[in-house]
């Protein structure tokens, strides 16, 4: 018998992942996650997650994103190196793992711990760094606002009545400054892409591809132009994000 089915939350995920993805999961491990309780998951690929919850499980699927995330794994290179702005637990970051370096960022203390273990737990410390700041235009402290979703954090909405926290932002252009090369960039930080941007005018001339959010039309306009002005331009669209190379 599934507990705590009536959660709005957990409701529209565990409905995304019957019509979606087809329910790859057990009633028991079900049964856990509605309950919040800390389970561990080995997928058909081995990889490990650690994950709290039924959200967890959706972000550590990735089944939300199937074109997104074949299209990295295809087409970069083994050796090569992946950046990840908005890594969660690690749903990208872990995969992409095996075969390129990343350098993963999660600014939201939860999520950055559990992207640390999934790292951990699939032995993967000398192919990932991970770094719990925010990217973005300079080097200080930001507001982050707290959703009640793991993957709806924001530093864009700071202005509406939710708890906050204050973190760290540092530009892509500091931390990345001594790679000669970078495969692709994929940007996923609930309409705050454009900050991500401006703090990596450096790193996108070095820079093959970027994968960016789609959701929020002005800031990705506002991430458009930019991009533009470093011969990017919309390649095509995966799933709800677009993919710029250079022209």
């Amino acid at each position: 018998m599934l507990t705590n089915i009536y959660d709005p939350h957990d409701y529209a995920i565990l409905q995304f992942l019957i019509c979606e993805c087809g329910l790859p999961l057990d009633t028991y491990t079900l049964n856990r996650l509605l309950n919040r309780t800390p389970t561990l998951i080995q997928f058909s690929d081995g990889i490990l997650y650690a994950i709290m919850d039924l959200e967890d499980f959706y972000h550590a699927s990735m089944c939300y994103e199937p074109q997104t995330l074949t299209f990295i794994q295809r087409h970069l290179a083994s050796g090569g190196v992946f950046v990840d702005v908005g890594a969660n637990i690690g749903g990208y970051t872990v995969r992409v793992a095996k075969r390129a370096y990343v350098y993963a960022f999660e600014p939201e203390p939860r999520n950055f711990n559990l992207l640390r273990l999934n790292i951990k737990l699939n032995k993967l410390q000398n192919n990932v760094k991970s770094f719990q700041v925010a990217a973005g235009p300079y080097l200080g402290k930001v507001t982050l606002a707290l959703s009640s979703s793991h993957g709806g954090h924001s530093l864009l909405r700071s202005r509406i009545k939710t708890t906050t926290i204050d973190v760290d932002m540092t530009p892509l252009d500091l931390i990345l400054a001594n790679e000669d090369r970078i495969d692709i960039i994929k940007i996923d930080v609930e309409g705050a892409e454009p900050l991500v941007l401006k703090g990596a005018r450096e790193v996108l001339k070095r820079t093959k591809a970027v994968v960016i959010e789609a959701l929020y039309p002005t800031s990705f306009h506002q991430a458009s132009y930019i991009l533009s002005k470093y011969s990017f331009k919309p390649a095509r669209k995966l799933d709800y994000n677009v993919l710029f190379v250079k022209k």
